[in-house]
């Protein structure tokens, strides 16, 4: 049965919700047990995956482990969701290191659509100018200015 799209939405915006919360037990019941996920970042951050593809549910933990520890601020900001038959595409913005990503992760959910089993992300960086109002080191935009 396809993916309605109030359920894909839901999920989209339940998975901006968990990664917000910094909560990995959050974080991880969004996952299959034999998850795929492949990210340009894994190099960054476990440089064990050639393929850049870590497969298992204790896998991505471990790396979600390390991205939270050297992202302590991370924080996304909703763009879109988009809805397919199976899958969805999230689109996003985030702040790592004083950089701005617009981001998308294409998502295969499990027929109940609930679970994410294949995630494939993608990222495209902008460097923000000085005079932007963002707190480069936390992610948040300085009101004050």
């Amino acid at each position: 049965m396809p993916l309605t799209h109030s359920a894909g939405k839901k999920f989209g915006e339940r998975w901006i919700g968990a990664w917000n919360s910094h909560d990995l037990e959050i974080i991880m019941s969004l996952y299959d047990e034999q998850i795929v996920f492949q990210s340009p970042f894994i190099i960054k951050l476990a440089n064990v995956y050639p393929d850049l593809t870590i497969r298992g549910k204790e896998n991505l933990l471990d790396y979600f482990k390390k991205g939270l520890e050297k992202y302590p601020y991370l924080q996304f900001n909703l763009e879109r969701v988009q809805v397919g038959i199976s899958s969805i595409v999230v689109s996003y913005t985030s702040l790592k290191e004083g950089v701005l990503y617009h981001s998308a992760e294409f998502m295969d959910l499990n027929e109940a659509g609930d679970k994410c089993i294949a995630c494939k992300c993608h990222y495209e960086p902008s460097l923000l100018p000085s005079s932007s109002g963002i707190n480069a080191e936390y992610g948040v935009v300085d009101t004050s200015m």
